[in-house]
């Protein structure tokens, strides 16, 4: 996505003009397109690369629909306080995909149908509320040959964005590859509780992204620290649920065996809280 989820949303909302919207999403589209062109075929071919035997076409189709994500529009959407696209061409058509993927994989046995179905319905979404939104606007004096002066004006929040998905999927394998199966299998628990939990300052953070920006410049000031307020008052919430109640909740979602540890989930709650 190179940064544009993290600097995207507060430009959209600061900018009123549909034309200028539409001229920050059409270089958006540009830049993660070149992204996405370069890192898809590298993504498949190490995940068939690293696949156990017979499960290369799988892992490679699930690289294909991760690096979609990328091309994802719900942070125009959420900058322009846009719910319903989010919805409509996003949100439900996954669970449509997700719902109707489940009855033919149990029907036939062929898993390639989760992944490309998925992919298909990700792409027509983004296809529709593309033309959507560039219809009826200038935007074309930003070409190919913008590229690499844009791809160089995105590497600060590009380099946020490598550090994020970095710091979320790293630690997994690491102390998988460090401790006893066992250790690991408990982290293992814990980890998938904090990132169910992420969702919930995600979803806060969408809410207030444009609502901070959207009003009188004198009235911002205000609105950040209401924003601020309300982020630390869930991490301290978080932070809580997940030190009292992880261990009991891992052991009934994933199983006793694999039950995170106290000590775990009070790390993991901390981090919770510094990331609200």
């Amino acid at each position: 996505s190179f940064g544009w989820q993290v600097v995207g949303p507060a430009r959209v909302a600061a900018t009123l003009d549909a034309g200028a919207r539409a001229r920050i999403y059409w270089t958006s589209l540009l830049t993660r397109g070149a992204m996405f062109l370069v890192a898809t075929p590298i993504a498949m071919l190490i995940a068939w690369h690293v696949a156990s035997p017979g499960f290369g076409p799988i892992a490679a189709a699930m690289a294909l629909y991760g690096t979609s994500a990328g091309l994802t529009f719900a942070w125009f959407a959420v900058g322009a306080s846009d719910a319903r696209s989010i919805a409509l061409l996003d949100a439900v058509p996954r669970v449509l995909a997700a719902g109707v993927s489940i009855v033919l994989v149990l029907a036939t046995g062929m898993l390639l149908i989760y992944p490309l179905l998925s992919v298909t319905v990700v792409g027509l979404g983004i296809i529709i509320f593309s033309r959507r939104t560039l219809r009826g606007h200038h935007v074309a004096d930003i070409g190919l040959r913008d590229i690499p002066r844009l791809l160089r004006e995105g590497l600060a929040p590009a380099a946020i964005d490598i550090a994020g998905g970095a710091y979320g999927a790293v630690p997994q394998p690491v102390v998988t590859a460090m401790v006893p199966t066992g250790v690991g299998s408990s982290f293992a628990s814990a980890d998938k509780l904090y990132k169910f939990g992420l969702y919930v300052p995600q979803t806060l953070s969408n809410a207030l992204q444009a609502w901070t920006v959207e009003g009188p410049v004198a009235q911002r000031g205000t609105r950040l620290l209401v924003a601020l307020g309300a982020h630390t008052s869930m991490g301290l919430l978080g932070a809580a649920i997940m030190s009292l109640l992880g261990p009991w909740a891992s052991r009934f979602l994933f199983g006793q065996a694999v039950e995170a540890t106290t000590a775990t989930c009070v790390a993991f709650g901390v981090a919770f809280f510094f990331v609200c």
